[in-house]
């Protein structure tokens, strides 16, 4: 299904492109990598451990970049520039806890001396550029990285992104070959997607992050799947459902302390389940999502299949009362899917319908028109 990547498409069409490092999803991203080693490299093979994780690292940025730029119309408040890269040094792996995993790192990335690219995602404005991740980055900004680290560099971009000045100008020695690239930065949501090992099939937002296990991405057989995992995540917070269930736990606990009711005060202290009208909306808006980010969804109904026939076998019986039911869930994936394939067909912007009053507090989604100036400046 060709979906209305607007945000994507126009990229491609104005060869504009921009790059900046998101530095949340970098940082975050890095800090994610180290905490996951320590569980990974329980076996003995470092190095053949280290690819792996990495490996899934890199499928889990593929989809999520895409994702986050599709996203950004419907968290207008929650916006941060990117250029689709990410930056390393050898520094970043100094709290791996044993050398080995270290040295594994290095040698995977093939790191030497200074700073480089880490990844680059080739829709987004460093890979349209023609960026390779393992490039060494020799200057930004026209500052040059000589005894600089990363989280230097990221500094350097963060300083020009509040400058709201642009391009940043890059100059990358890659195979041999330096480069000078100016690169200008589109808006994504500023919702970090951490990927943790663990063999849990499980996936999570907070508010202000979306957490997927290495459980989950082994479980979607394709990137549309894991596209519909984060874009339901990423809904999550964009409609502040976590913010509600903070409210609503808050003035539960009021209440009971004033009635001396003290029912199940622990869920603040243990996390918090979405209500079945919050996943509804999530699955809608997700489905979205992911449908902005090219993705063909047509099969996505037997991963709800899946989930669901898992969840009720391996969860406790409340997974039923928290989440729509598989007939009710399959039944609206599919009135969405013939939602999105008529504004595909007519033409029309593709957004979603938000008639939730956690989304009316939230400023207005643009039209297609003045979401594409957004991102051409």
């Amino acid at each position: 299904m060709a979906a209305d990547s607007s945000t994507i498409l126009v990229m491609q069409r104005k060869k504009k492109v921009g790059l900046r490092l998101s530095s949340i999803l970098a940082v975050t991203g890095l800090v994610s990598l180290i905490a996951g080693c320590a569980e990974v490299f329980r076996q003995p093979d470092a190095n053949r451990d280290f690819v792996r994780f990495a490996v899934k690292m890199d499928r889990l940025k593929e989809v999520a970049f895409p994702l986050s730029l599709a996203a950004a119309p419907l968290c207008p408040h929650d916006i941060q520039p990117t250029y689709g890269f990410e930056l390393h040094d050898k520094s970043h792996y100094a709290k791996l806890p044993k050398p080995e995993y270290r040295e594994a790192a290095i040698e995977y990335y093939g790191i030497s001396d200074g700073v480089s690219l880490r990844y680059v995602h080739p829709r987004l404005p460093a890979g349209l550029a023609g960026l390779h991740a393992r490039a060494t980055v020799v200057s930004l900004d026209g500052e040059i990285l000589d005894n600089k680290t990363a989280e230097d560099a990221a500094e350097i971009v963060r300083r020009l992104d509040r400058r709201k000045e642009g391009p940043l100008h890059m100059i990358v020695k890659d195979r041999e070959k330096i480069r000078e690239v100016d690169l200008y930065s589109v808006p994504i949501c500023k919702y970090p997607i951490i990927l943790v090992q663990s063999d849990v099939i499980n996936a999570f937002a907070d508010g202000t992050r979306v957490i997927v296990t290495t459980g989950m991405l082994d479980f979607t057989a394709n990137d549309a799947e894991l596209a519909v995992v984060i874009g339901h995540e990423i809904a999550h917070n964009a409609l502040t459902h976590i913010d509600d269930l903070r409210l609503s736990h808050v003035l539960d606990s009021l209440f009971n302390a004033h009635t001396g009711h003290h029912a199940e005060l622990t869920a603040i202290a243990t996390g918090f389940s979405f209500s079945k009208e919050f996943e509804t909306e999530a699955d809608y808006i997700g489905l979205y999502i992911a449908a902005r980010a090219g993705h063909d969804l047509s099969a996505v109904g037997q991963f709800w299949e899946r989930i669901t026939r898992r969840a009720l076998t391996v969860t406790s019986p409340a997974f039923s009362t928290t989440h729509p039911s598989y007939p009710d869930r399959i039944g609206a994936y599919k009135n969405t899917l013939r939602e999105i394939s008529d504004k595909i067909e007519r033409g029309d912007p593709l957004l979603p319908k938000i008639t939730s009053p956690r989304a009316v507090r939230q400023s207005p989604i643009p039209d297609r028109e003045q979401t594409e100036k957004a991102i051409l400046r």
